[in-house]
């Protein structure tokens, strides 16, 4: 943009305006010479010239005053060169700020699971159950030494918690410390021969399985047993929690005589411990030979009802040690609530040498015993 000058102006004498373009007050032309008194008036002083700057003064000599007379005004200065414009191409933008990567966000929380069933059936003793929310199912933790528990004996009292075991004291009431058996009869014989032997387990003691063996006829179709030993176990009465009841400790220690031959292939069908044989079945063939040998077993326990008693479990059958042909069968089992005290059979002496013909088991009517 041109710049715009500024004219400052004075008014003088005779009309006369003054203006100078720098802005200082313009100079004024010198006066004439002053005339005498008798001379003619004198010419007037020159003017200032074009730069605004006036004579000191006229040229005559004792003249009168001239006419004051304004030089005339100084040319308007010129303007500044035209200014150079800038680029027509418009600035580069800064460059843009990429923004930062953002931090890695934190692991999703987890839903807490319930679990499906009530935890608080685990609580037995000294294992308390609780629900593990992680997993959504149940588990059990130690209570911990000197806890409260309960033992659901109800014979103890005051019954808390040390290395993992819940006891207490003895309450009024007697805790049996054993079972007794008394003879109560004979079970079914299996297969056809009796009357040879009859063996019986000792005082308090009970049938806990056979130890056998067995042989193979010379054509190799008929496995049959050849002979049997009955084992008795002394009985010992244990606190179980989950059973709620005294369950029996069996020790096999006391074989009774092994009847029929003993040549042959061996084998053993004992009950799990704290069960008891409770019965036999089986199935024979040819007259005498007894080609299947089941023996059933039961657990044997005391609980408290009105008071202490016996009680037996369900039975189940061990697997037979062979199967053969078969055209009979047999089941000879223990009244209810007996269980097997000893065995009995004979012999089939039609072959070369003395085997089983027939076996059976002697029963008894069990009951707790006190000191």
């Amino acid at each position: 943009m041109r710049a715009l000058a500024l004219i400052s102006c004075v008014v003088l004498p005779a009309s006369y305006v003054a203006c100078s373009s720098d802005g200082s007050a313009p100079n004024q032309g010198a006066s004439g010479s002053a005339a005498s008194d008798a001379g003619a008036e004198s010419d007037p002083g020159s003017g200032g010239n074009p730069s605004g700057a006036g004579n000191a003064s006229g040229g005559g000599t004792d003249n009168r005053a001239g006419a004051e007379q304004a030089g005339a005004p100084g040319l308007p200065g010129q303007g500044g060169d035209t200014g150079t414009g800038g680029s027509a191409d418009p600035g580069a933008g800064g460059d843009s700020q990429l923004p930062g990567e953002g931090g890695s966000g934190g692991d999703a929380g987890v839903e807490p699971l319930e679990c499906a069933t009530d935890c608080s059936e685990l609580t037995m003793g000294c294992q308390i159950g609780q629900c593990n929310t992680g997993t959504g199912s149940c588990e059990t933790a130690d209570a911990g030494d000197a806890a409260a528990c309960d033992d659901r004996n109800p014979c103890t009292g005051n019954t808390t918690c040390s290395a993992g075991e819940c006891a207490g004291s003895t309450l009024a009431c007697d805790l049996p410390t054993g079972i007794g058996v008394s003879p109560g009869g004979s079970a079914n014989l299996i297969g056809y021969h009796t009357g040879d032997f009859s063996d019986t387990c000792g005082a308090g003691q009970v049938l806990v399985g056979f130890h056998g063996s067995y042989t193979t006829s010379t054509s190799g179709t008929l496995t049959y047993v050849a002979g049997i030993q009955g084992i008795c176990a002394d009985v010992a009465l244990e606190w179980s929690i989950e059973a709620e009841a005294y369950l029996a400790v069996t020790d096999q220690t006391a074989p009774l005589t092994f009847r029929g031959s003993d040549l042959f292939a061996d084998f053993d069908r004992i009950c799990p411990t704290g069960e008891v044989v409770v019965g036999l079945n089986g199935s024979g063939y040819g007259g005498g030979a007894i080609t299947r040998f089941f023996v059933h077993c039961a657990p044997l326990r005391v609980v408290w009802n009105t008071g202490w008693e016996v009680e037996l479990g369900v039975a189940h059958a061990l697997p037979s040690p062979f199967l053969s042909l078969q055209v009979d069968t047999y089941t000879g089992l223990c009244p209810a609530g007996q269980v097997a005290i000893g065995a009995y059979g004979g012999y089939n002496s039609q072959f070369v040498q003395d085997i089983t013909g027939g076996i059976g088991v002697i029963c008894g009517a069990s009951a707790a015993t006190w000191p």
